[in-house]
């Protein structure tokens, strides 16, 4: 569900997204035709031309001049084809469109000075707490018929709020759909060589010198569309990309934010007397930890406001507090202050919830990461806490820790850190099931169910049952969820890593339910985002991660610090 906010007055809408002319700059680029052998490869009744990105450094940071050309070549293509999105943070976006055209058997029509901007603020992410400020211009384009070609340009200018020195940028070598061209080029100081890594091809760059910097140029021509399996490991590369950074050190990335995540020593009284409660009561160092960790899951709620610089600076965790909520960032903090004051070594570390296992595969960039973890150390033994998670039960010997692939403390080495990946030695959930035949004509047949629920799987029941009423709960637990907020207060059994439930039902129809495999897609689309797929914005874990057609299969983008 997308949260529209209200459109910006018009008379505001030219002061957000202005119009004006190419920059000298910029290159113009001759539009290639379609191949005609891959007509019947073409989507969506759109025939896709050119694809032109053009970055030239700035003090300030970078601007980025990209242009889109396509042919509607079928009715369905007017859906889609006839109007533009240009998605951006006004925060440190400046925006212009540079030229919008149509292209008529022949004659340009020029469509800029009629181009009227509707500017909505579109949360797409806030059923799941997560506000990020961005804002979508929409463009219609008037007089869009089949044959046109539409070709249109539009410039970012973009002031990073966090490591403005670091520059990455990700594009694919290689889409679903045909394309006549797909042109990169990235102009640079000299002095400042990039670091460039593909993955999975081979495609690389001519140099070139132009004064004191240096152009970076790639041109694909009539790239085979490749046909993307569903459901692939994130760590395989299902096509063609390139990686362009500024960096070949994550000690880069870290020394950009670690300024802002050192742990806090001043916390409101009435959260300062539960943090020596538990020092008072729990002398071991993993019960204190423990105990922490859910004093911060449970009590602090989850609400993302990552607006402008807070999409990477965490509020103070005394405000968190305060307000009672906070972003996997804010929760991070808050968890490694906490047990900073308890006497337990942590720091946070950044992940991500998609692409955490690829991490490795890909240059440092602060868009790489999604979330916000924390990395404590007892001895010589490391535990990963998730503090979005909640009303997570275990002790320090066998809670659940999250595993996503690859982390980046922001106080360790300067390198990546594996996380443990467990092998499973045993099922995480059991069932037996029991039939009662009656033992009389006239008699019903009883199912008696007992399910027993084990580590992670543990904590999602634990999770779903909370959240049903005590009338719709599953005997004979019902007690134990009534009493299960806050979990802080939640008799012993009910924190066990173990959660065990019995049903038992008058036999009647069985109902299959069977889970859609959404088709991935690197496809283009007829809107300009510089939002990156791992947003910086933080998400909270899920608690049980279903497909999401808008994340499975498709590339990392173009993402700005």
């Amino acid at each position: 569900m997308a949260v529209l906010a209200g459109p910006i007055l018009p008379a505001d809408a030219d002061e957000v997204v202005r119009k004006g002319p190419e920059a000298a700059w910029i290159r113009s680029v001759d539009v290639p035709a379609a191949d005609p052998a891959r007509a019947d490869q073409i989507k969506n009744g759109i025939s896709w031309l050119l694809a032109d990105e053009q970055i030239i450094h700035r003090d300030y940071g970078y601007d980025d001049y990209s242009r889109t050309v396509y042919r509607i070549v079928d009715r369905p293509g007017l859906e889609r084809g006839a109007s533009i999105d240009l998605q951006f943070d006004p925060s440190k976006h400046k925006v212009t469109l540079n030229h919008l055209r149509i292209i008529r058997d022949g004659v340009v029509l020029d469509q800029l000075d009629d181009a009227k901007f509707d500017i909505f603020r579109q949360e797409k992410d806030a059923e799941k707490g997560v506000y990020d400020g961005w804002l979508t211009a929409h463009v219609n384009i008037d007089d869009v018929r089949v044959g046109d070609i539409v070709d249109y340009g539009e410039t970012y200018e973009i002031t990073p709020h966090v490591g403005k020195g670091l520059f990455f940028y990700n594009f694919s070598t290689e889409w679903e759909d045909p394309v006549g061209l797909i042109r990169t080029s990235v102009t640079w100081p000299a002095s400042q060589p990039l670091v460039i890594k593909p993955r999975g091809t081979e495609i690389k760059p001519t140099i070139s010198a132009s004064g004191t910097d240096s152009v970076y140029l790639w041109e694909i021509a009539n790239p085979k569309p490749v046909k993307v399996e569903e459901n692939v490991p994130t760590d395989f590369p299902a096509w063609g990309s390139i990686d362009v950074s500024s960096t070949a050190s994550w000690q880069s990335v870290i020394e950009a934010v670690q300024p802002y995540y050192k742990p806090a020593t001043a916390f409101p009284p009435a959260f300062a007397a539960k943090l020596d409660e538990i020092a008072a009561r729990h002398p071991l160092p993993e019960d204190r930890m423990i105990q922490a960790m859910r004093l911060v899951q449970d009590e602090i709620r989850y609400v993302s406001l990552s607006i402008g610089s807070g999409s990477y600076i965490p509020r103070d965790p005394a405000t968190v507090v305060q307000s009672g909520f906070g972003d996997c960032k804010d929760k991070a903090l808050l968890l490694t202050s906490a047990l900073a004051r308890l006497g337990v070594s942590a720091q946070v570390a950044l992940a991500d919830l998609d692409h955490g296992r690829a991490l490795d595969q890909h240059l440092p960039a602060l868009r790489n990461f999604d979330h916000a973890i924390v990395k404590a150390t007892i001895g010589t033994k490391a535990y990963w806490l998730d503090a979005t998670n909640y009303l997570q039960g275990g002790y320090a010997s066998n809670f659940p820790q999250p595993d996503y692939g690859f982390a980046l403390p922001v106080f360790g080495s300067g390198e990546l850190e594996k996380m443990p990946s467990p092998e499973p030695k045993s099922p995480t959930i059991k069932v037996a099931e029991e039939f009662f035949f009656p033992d009389k004509p006239g008699g019903q047949l009883t199912l008696s169910v007992l399910s027993t629920h084990e580590g992670a799987d543990a904590d999602y029941m634990r999770s779903k049952l909370a959240s049903r009423s005590v009338a719709n709960c599953p005997t004979p637990i019902c007690n134990i969820t009534a009493s299960a907020t806050p979990a802080s207060k939640a008799p012993q059994s009910w924190k066990s890593s173990t959660i065990v439930t019995a049903t038992s039902s008058i036999y009647g129809r069985a109902i299959g339910c069977r889970l859609k495999r959404w088709p991935p897609t690197i496809s283009p689309r007829t809107s300009r985002s510089k939002r990156p797929t791992s947003a910086p914005t933080c998400r909270p874990r899920p608690r049980w991660i279903a497909p999401d057609p808008s994340r499975l299969g498709r590339p990392f983008t173009a993402g700005t610090a």
